[in-house]
Parts: C-alpha cells; sequence; structure tokens
C-alpha cells in the first residue's frame, strides 16, 4: 500500500506510475465500502445496546453518557431502537 507507494516513489517513479500501478482509485472505492460496513455494524450495535439498557432500566441520559453522545442523538437512537424513524 503506502509503504509501497512511498518505495516507488523514493525510486524515482512519478507520482502518476505509482498510483497507477496501486491502483489507487479501486482502493479507495473498496475503503469506502469498508467504512461504510463499519459505520452500519457500528449503528446496529448501539441500538442493541440501547435496546438492551432502556430493558435494564436506563434513562435516555445514561445512555449518552455511556456513548459520550449528547442526549438528543441518545433519545434518537431509543426511538429507532423502539421501531421508530
Amino acid at each position: 500500500g503506502f509503504e509501497a507507494g512511498l518505495k516507488m516513489l523514493d525510486e524515482g517513479v512519478s507520482m502518476p506510475k505509482a498510483l497507477a500501478s496501486l491502483n489507487t482509485a479501486a482502493r479507495r472505492v473498496r475503503m469506502t465500502e469498508l467504512l461504510s460496513e463499519f459505520e452500519d455494524c457500528r449503528h446496529r450495535l448501539r441500538l442493541s445496546i440501547t435496546t438492551a439498557g432502556l430493558d435494564e432500566g436506563m434513562t435516555i441520559g445514561d445512555i449518552g453518557r455511556a456513548f459520550g453522545v449528547s442526549r438528543q442523538l441518545a433519545s434518537r437512537f431509543a426511538k429507532e431502537a423502539r421501531g421508530g424513524t
């Protein structure tokens, strides 16, 4: 990845050739896909934890503090976890 690119540049390969040989565009697309998948997983995890927390008597404020987010965002998690949009 990056180390190979730096090595190529150190060896005098031009930037366009280095980027082309490393297939930079395809790597960017794949990274975007992976980040999106990660964010989807993180969101589902937050909703699951929110549901469990509410079931165990946590308040919206408790959930917000646990996640380090605002009460408003915790409230949105709770609404979505309960089937709202």
